[in-house]
C-alpha cells in the first residue's frame, strides 16, 4: 500500500472521528459561534483581525467542528498571506533586478 493511500484512509478515519475541540480566550475564540454560522450561511467568509487573536490557530479548529457536525469530508488548509505576499513580492524585485 502506498503513502499516499495510507495518508487518505488516515484521513477518512480522522474526519469520522468526533475530535474535542477546545478554545483557549482569544478574540477569534470569542467569535466562535458567529464564525461558525458565518460558515453555514456562506460560500465564503473572511476573518480580519489583529496579531495574536487567533486567526492562524482557532479557525482551522472551527473548520474541522463545521466539518464534523455536517457531517463533510474534506482537508482543512491554513496559508500565511504575509509569507505568501512577501515572497511573491521578492521574486517580482529580483526578477526586476537580474
Amino acid at each position: 500500500m502506498n503513502f499516499q493511500l495510507k495518508w487518505c484512509q488516515l484521513t477518512v478515519l480522522i474526519m469520522q472521528t468526533v475530535l474535542p475541540v477546545k478554545y483557549p480566550e482569544l478574540s477569534v475564540s470569542r467569535e466562535r459561534d458567529a464564525i461558525l454560522k458565518s460558515l453555514r450561511d456562506h460560500q465564503l467568509t473572511v476573518v480580519v483581525g489583529d496579531t495574536g487573536s487567533g486567526k492562524t490557530t482557532q479557525l482551522p479548529k472551527m473548520a474541522l467542528e463545521y466539518i464534523q457536525e455536517n457531517q463533510l469530508s474534506g482537508c482543512v488548509g491554513c496559508t500565511q498571506p504575509r509569507r505568501l505576499a512577501a515572497r511573491a513580492w521578492r521574486n517580482v524585485w529580483l526578477m526586476n533586478w537580474k
